[in-house]
């Protein structure tokens, strides 16, 4: 049941936002025949308000969310079921409307700090990721740039790394740092140095999209095939982060891939 608040967060907006905007109207057009529609919609707004409050603690006890907008979102959340509890019961009170408004920010809030935990803080503003393989500005042909920094790092910040951070750590697991990904995360350790096949990591990003357990999940940027050979060479050189290439060449076939992969 804790999954079933993504379906549920999306009606207690859709409905009580109808609402509002028929009480707008109904106040500033004298649309008196809306009466009996805002008191349907607030009491099943309400009804679904519970049902993703409800969920959504459940969800939250898995873990995983970052604890300061997982309280602003829990807080919000709640508050928005009693305000519009007090709202469909003063309908004929002094208090109604501006309990309305104060109910749809709380609303609001909750749903902003919602968006915050499934997609990461200033998600809004975020240029989107490149859907094309991340490929270095240059090639080193010399073999004196470390294989991590030059190939790896930037795949997992344009990939992962959204979900996988400290403000975000989905699966207890951080991407963005050498000690996060060495930590690991609810599952273990997520690479078997010198060994990619093994690894979690590599198991994880090749599951079948449509599997629950596919990484990145399905409507995110997935990785290429291309990224995919990169993060296999370098598990399979040592999953080191200061590892060189020419201390592990790639292999020609990989390097010819890369050499005529797209920007």
């Amino acid at each position: 049941m804790a999954h079933w608040h993504p379906l549920f967060v999306h009606l207690p907006i859709g409905i009580l936002l109808l609402a509002f905007v028929l009480e707008c109207l109904l106040r500033w057009f004298g649309q008196v025949q809306l009466r009996d529609a805002i008191d349907w919609a607030l009491r099943l707004g309400w009804v679904s308000a519970v049902c993703s409050a409800g969920t959504g603690w459940w969800l939250a006890a898995e873990g995983g969310y970052p604890e300061n907008l997982l309280e602003q979102h829990r807080w919000f959340g709640l508050g928005t079921v009693a305000l519009f509890a007090v709202v469909y019961l003063a309908r004929k009170s002094y208090w109604y409307f501006p309990m309305f408004v104060a109910g749809i920010a709380a609303l609001v809030m909750a749903g902003h700090y919602g968006g915050s935990l499934t997609h990461g803080e200033g998600y809004l503003f975020e240029t989107p990721a490149s859907k094309s393989t991340t490929v270095p500005a240059s090639i080193d042909t010399s073999g004196a740039s470390a294989i991590y920094q030059a190939y790896i790092e930037p795949v997992f910040r344009e990939k992962c790394v959204r979900c996988h951070r400290p403000e975000k750590m989905k699966g207890e697991l951080v991407l963005s740092t050498a000690a996060g990904i060495l930590a690991g995360g609810k599952h273990g350790k997520i690479v078997l140095p010198g060994h990619a096949d093994s690894s979690y990591l590599m198991q994880r990003i090749r599951l079948p999209l449509h599997h629950k357990e596919h990484m990145p999940p399905a409507g995110k940027q997935q990785l290429t095939a291309l990224e995919q050979q990169l993060l296999a060479w370098w598990i399979n050189s040592g999953a080191d982060f200061k590892t060189l290439v020419k201390d592990f060449p790639m292999p020609p076939e990989l390097a010819a891939a890369l050499t005529t992969a797209p920007a």
